[in-house]
Formats: structure tokens, C-alpha cells, sequence
């Protein structure tokens, strides 16, 4: 059980990070980065995006909770965008 919801948990994050990378694209604001900071030899840029794609998951998970019929059905809807979409292009 731990894995599945490890695994679910993981899947709603990279939508999340994957949603704003679309966005950074559209809407270059949404890439701006609020501060940097470097940790060693590593550049550390803390965007907009970071933010915004945490909330996307906690939605995500909220309504999951309240209730999992209705979680599946958004999950259902956006498959069906995105097929859509991929179908159209």
C-alpha cells in the first residue's frame, strides 16, 4: 500500500512541476525566479512556478480525499484533454 500511494504522490508532483513548465512556456512570468542561492557548486533558482505547482498538488490531494469517485473523474477529464489535444496537433 505504501507504494502505491508513494507512487500516486510522485505522479500528482511531476503533473504539477509539468503544468508550469508548460506555463513558463506561455506565460513567461510564471518562470521568473523570486531569489537564487548556490549550495556549493549547484545554482539554486526558486521561480514562481515552485509555488503555484505545490498548490496544484494540494488541490489534487484535497480532492482526493473528500472524495476518490470524483478524483478519478478529473483524472478521467484531463486524460481526455490531453488526448484531445495531442489528437488536434
Amino acid at each position: 500500500m505504501d507504494e502505491f500511494v508513494s507512487g500516486a504522490a510522485g505522479g500528482y508532483g511531476n503533473a504539477g512541476g509539468r503544468i508550469f513548465a508548460v506555463a513558463g512556456f506561455l506565460f513567461p512570468i510564471v518562470g521568473t525566479p523570486l531569489f537564487r542561492g548556490h549550495l556549493g557548486s549547484y545554482e539554486f533558482r526558486f521561480t514562481v512556478a515552485q509555488p503555484l505547482a505545490a498548490v496544484v498538488v494540494l488541490v489534487v490531494t484535497a480532492i482526493n480525499y473528500l472524495s476518490v469517485r470524483m478524483g478519478g473523474a478529473i483524472q478521467v477529464l484531463l486524460t481526455c484533454l490531453k488526448m484531445g489535444t495531442i489528437v488536434v496537433l
